[in-house]
């Protein structure tokens, strides 16, 4: 959330063409959705399937060319949504992907430890 804070404030302070600050607005609105879902999936107030049906509807990178066109102060906050957008897709990625049974079966199997031996 602070990242995603940090760069609304950026942006924000910035003065951008209508183009370019609807598709921020739109990444904005997504990446604080994916937050949000990510959290309800955690706490087990979203089902998978819908988790995945949601989560399949989110746009999660910036237009191409876009931070080009960006005054120089707006690239900073549009580059910081731009790497947590990243992070954000591959945690839904993760998230949305259901679990096989070898990996359910992998505390099981080793004595209850990760390959770094961390106990879960």
């Amino acid at each position: 959330m602070e990242t995603l804070a940090s760069a609304q404030a950026r942006l924000s302070s910035t003065s951008l063409d209508p183009s370019a600050a609807d598709a921020l607005r739109r990444l904005v609105l997504d990446a604080s959705s994916a937050l949000l879902m990510l959290d309800m999936l955690g706490e087990g107030d979203m089902a998978p399937e819908a988790f995945r049906s949601e989560a399949a509807r989110l746009h999660l990178a910036l237009p191409t060319g876009l931070v080009e066109r960006l005054p120089a102060a707006a690239r900073i906050g549009a580059l910081e949504l731009a790497t947590l957008c990243g992070t954000l897709a591959a945690r839904l990625q993760a998230a949305a992907t259901p679990a096989t049974g070898a990996s359910r079966n992998a505390k099981s199997r080793d004595g209850g430890t990760t390959a770094r031996g961390f106990s879960w």
